[in-house]
């Protein structure tokens, strides 16, 4: 229960709280009015959804009420889709299998590697800046949300952190997305990057 939580984590308040794999078939007017009574009551201050994709979609679809966060996979960014107004979009794994599906392109597609090599001067062996680049484009197509990572090194925390200040490198996120094979950003991302 949420109170049981509040009482182990020696906190009165949550700043969000995520429901983690719900179904759209799960949700119902009791559980709505739960979460509305916790946040009236200052113990949740925002909720939302963590699950696949596809059922992040139908809970979309069925209950937008039910959304101040979405915390979905990174390919959830490989196409446009729509949010609710005010939605929070939270993105994980954002490396993991996508990086080492890419290396893995790197390293058995001549043509693919050639081209990624003269844009952006990286190659296969590259794995850290390139997993800062895939960091990059990800901050960059959701510019008003979070992008999460998770490592244990401080080195790569910290140069992950920095990408919170550098300024993007729009031509190089544009290889990296040509690599991947992704849909070209949205004029609002391309708005978001520019100068």
């Amino acid at each position: 229960s949420v109170e049981a939580s509040l009482r182990n984590l020696k906190t009165d308040h949550v700043e969000a709280l995520l429901l983690h794999e719900i179904r759209a078939h799960e949700i119902h007017d009791g559980l709505k009015r739960l979460l509305e009574t916790l946040r009236k009551e200052g113990k949740v201050g925002v909720y939302g959804i963590a699950t696949s994709i596809e059922e992040s979609e139908a809970v979309i679809a069925a209950h937008p009420d039910l959304c101040d966060i979405v915390q979905v996979a990174a390919p959830w960014l490989d196409r446009q889709r729509t949010l609710p107004a005010n939605t929070r979009l939270i993105i994980h794994s954002v490396l993991g299998a996508r990086l080492a599906s890419l290396l893995s392109r790197l390293k058995t597609e001549d043509r693919v590697a050639r081209r990624f090599k003269e844009e952006t001067a990286l190659t296969a062996d590259d794995a850290g800046q390139i997993g800062r680049l895939m960091l990059q484009a990800a901050m960059l197509r959701n510019p008003d949300g979070i992008t999460l990572f998770s490592s244990a090194r401080a080195e790569r925390i910290r140069h992950n952190a920095e990408l919170l200040t550098a300024r993007p490198n729009a031509p190089a996120v544009a290889a990296l997305e040509r690599a991947m094979g992704r849909p070209k950003p949205t004029a609002r991302q391309n708005r978001e990057s520019a100068p």
